[in-house]
């Protein structure tokens, strides 16, 4: 029999009950806990700054990019985000000025600065506020905008309205004399999949009112927020030469119950938050750390799509889901997610994609100039039609197989490297027939065990060129997959792809002296996490509370991971470089750290004496520690470093910072599990 491989269900645990927690908070620190979502500043030097509360606010923005996390009601979702641009300042070019003007900075906003814009409408009765540029979704995204409006004179209603390229629509209207909401709409799913979910409309200081709509766009399009000051409910006739102000404008794909999220204001760039995880594997939630990771795998979640092509235009556009034949034999049907003039996405295609393209219902036609297959597939039926561990409908794929064992492989293109492959599997029916999954085009077939709910496996890594990758399974089994993926490193949250690779950046939560007091004579770190993987082999750094300066300067407290007896051993780093003038830079701990073992780590640094525990182990010293004195520290890093490049690939579960040097004793009893 096949060596089973390892699932990574997705189902939540509760959180930890009763006792324990990270020590207290004595004197001036950061205190930090995932169990209850709090961050604790309290600092002496700037009363100020003193801070009680969730850690996304201040943490702020982590990444350059979305992530994703394993949701409290067990679903996958997307981490904390706000994906419009210049969301204070409408008066930039990300804005889209049809007859209406800003002036910005204009009155008091709801946090009490003077930021908030007035929008002026012309005489035209055109006006509406919309960003220039659509946000990119997947099909089924549950999205939510909202803003913060203030009525003028003229308008007491305004529409707030998802709206995509192809006039797909899902709005609500608000009377803000009232305070009240009026007609929603389409309260049934309309001819894409779009559908109203729910909506807010909540009071807020200054005079402003929060509005915010939620549902479902249906198909991956471009969606943007629009909002209006129209004459009366359910009408879209807009108001000439009206003010009203407007700040704080968001967009964001949140779970139910689909209350907008605090808001995150952007510039020129997106805010993606700090994820606080309830993978089921831990006993409570972490905060989720991770190195960048590069999915290979394309159309990860539709292995329906067999071949991309790319051509040139002759004649008409195509029809969504019509049959499309070429004259070199290839026929399937043409998916317009994702295509352009000449880039065009295949499903159930069959035959060879050569010569001229032609619809059969619209009679459309191109050039083929190229054509790549994705998924290679002797299955009985493939079909994008089932609903996914993130609880989207029509988000996964079903697989049916026909008689004997049937095949789907996915060629990707990366340099030789260790491969780690993951995917969420589940059986469509009831069965007990062998399901298996490769990295290697077959050569190695590795069994995996899926029951009737979600759950995640990954197998055995292996180091390969271009893996080829995918599933095999026989009649009368039938099985659902989502979110394949291959990636280096370790294996990470989902990256989901559709027409090209994908990358989700690394996470970098910092705090810095203008949020909190660092002490760079003195002071203590404490942290206590759990790590998934060994991030870059044998020897890899995985932080959890650390300081930093610059590329040269750090104390980070980690493990170093290594091997022995095949599980991960810790090691405790207080590497300072080129400024730490450190003699110990690394310290081996007794303690064995599998992976997914709980580590307690704690650190008390001073000039001359520094001292190092591990899960409860008499203190390492280090009594010719000098603290940096060219490029003193700067930054408390939550699990990682200022360059990105020593992830927890785990989670964060406790932190502390004290400006003070505590006891060896004080850090010995910290760090005992």
């Amino acid at each position: 029999m096949p060596a089973l491989a390892l699932e990574l269900s997705i189902r939540s645990r509760p959180t930890r009950g009763g006792g324990g927690g990270p020590p207290p908070l004595l004197g001036n620190g950061v205190l930090l806990d995932a169990a209850t979502d709090i961050l604790k500043i309290n600092d002496s030097i700037t009363p100020a700054n003193a801070y009680e509360g969730p850690p996304g606010p201040k943490f702020g923005n982590v990444r350059n990019g979305i992530a994703m996390l394993n949701n409290q009601d067990g679903t996958v979702g997307y981490g904390p985000e706000n994906l419009d641009l210049w969301s204070d300042d409408f008066s930039n070019a990300a804005w889209q000025h049809t007859d209406w003007t800003a002036t910005v900075n204009d009155t008091l906003a709801p946090d009490g600065t003077m930021t908030a814009d007035l929008i002026t409408t012309g005489s035209a009765g055109n006006a509406l506020v919309q960003p220039t540029a659509g946000r990119t979704i997947m099909a089924g995204d549950v999205c939510t905008i909202s803003c913060y409006v203030k009525k003028g004179p003229l308008n007491d209603w305004f529409l707030f309205q998802h709206w995509t390229p192809a006039s797909v629509t899902v709005s609500q209207w608000f009377n803000l004399a009232t305070g009240t909401m009026g007609v929603s709409s389409p309260l049934t799913p309309g001819t894409t999949g779009q559908l109203w979910l729910n909506a807010t409309i909540e009071p807020a200081a200054n005079g402003f009112y929060r509005l915010s709509v939620t549902g479902i766009i249906g198909k991956e399009l471009t969606s943007r927020g629009l909002l209006l000051a129209c004459t009366a409910n359910s009408l879209t006739t807009r108001v000439p030469n009206a003010t009203y102000h407007l700040w704080g404008y968001q967009f964001e794909r949140i779970p139910a119950p689909y209350t907008p999220t605090f808001y995150k204001p952007t510039t020129s760039s997106t805010w993606n938050g700090l994820r606080r995880d309830y993978d089921r594997r831990i006993s409570q939630p972490g905060y989720l750390i991770e190195n960048a990771h590069t999915n290979v795998v394309l159309q990860s979640n539709d292995l329906s799509i067999t071949h991309h092509l790319t051509g040139t235009n002759i004649a008409g556009g195509f029809t969504d889901g019509e049959t499309v034949n070429a004259t070199g034999g290839g026929t399937g049907k043409i998916i317009l997610n994702g295509t352009t003039a000449t880039f065009y996405v295949i499903s159930g295609g069959t035959g060879t994609f050569t010569g001229t393209l032609t619809g059969a219902t619209s009679g459309a036609t191109r050039n083929i100039t190229g054509s790549t297959p994705v998924w290679v597939s002797t299955m009985f039926g493939v079909a994008k039609n089932q609903t996914g561990p993130d609880g989207k409908t029509l988000s996964a794929t079903d697989l049916v197989p026909g008689p004997g064992p049937c095949t789907i492989l996915q060629t990707t293109t990366i340099a030789s490297s260790a491969r780690f492959m993951s995917a969420y599997v589940k059986r469509s029916i009831a069965g007990t027939g062998l399901i298996e999954m490769t990295t290697d085009g077959g050569t190695t077939w590795v069994a995996i065990s899926p029951t009737t709910s979600w759950a995640r496996f990954t197998i055995p890594t292996q180091t390969l060129a271009n893996p080829v990758v995918g599933f095999r399974l026989a009649f009368p089994d039938r099985i659902a997959v989502w979110g394949v993926q291959n990636e280096a490193l370790c294996v990470s949250s989902p990256i989901l792809t559709t027409t090209a690779t994908a990358t989700r950046f690394a996470d970098i939560p910092k705090l810095t002296t203008s949020q909190c007091s660092i002490n760079n004579a003195e002071g203590t770190l404490y942290s206590k996490f759990i790590t998934q993987g060994d991030p870059v082999g044998v020897g890899g750094t995985s932080g959890s509370m650390n300081l930093d300066a610059t590329a040269t300067t750090t104390l980070v407290n980690g493990i170093r991971t290594g091997t022995s007896g095949g599980a991960n051993y810790g090691k405790l780093t207080v590497t300072g470089y080129d400024n730490g003038g450190l003699t110990m830079s690394w310290a081996a701990t007794q303690t064995i750290i599998p992976l997914l073992g709980t580590c307690k780590l704690s650190v008390g640094y001073k000039l001359n004496d520094c001292a190092l525990s591990s899960m409860g182990e008499v203190p390492l010293m280090d009594v010719a520690w000098s603290p940096p004195v060219t490029q003193p520290f700067n930054l408390i890093v939550l699990g990682n470093r200022n360059n990105g490049l020593i992830a927890a690939e785990g989670w964060v579960l406790e932190g502390l910072y004290s400006t003070t040097r505590q006891p060896d004793d004080t850090l010995k009893a910290w760090s005992t599990p």
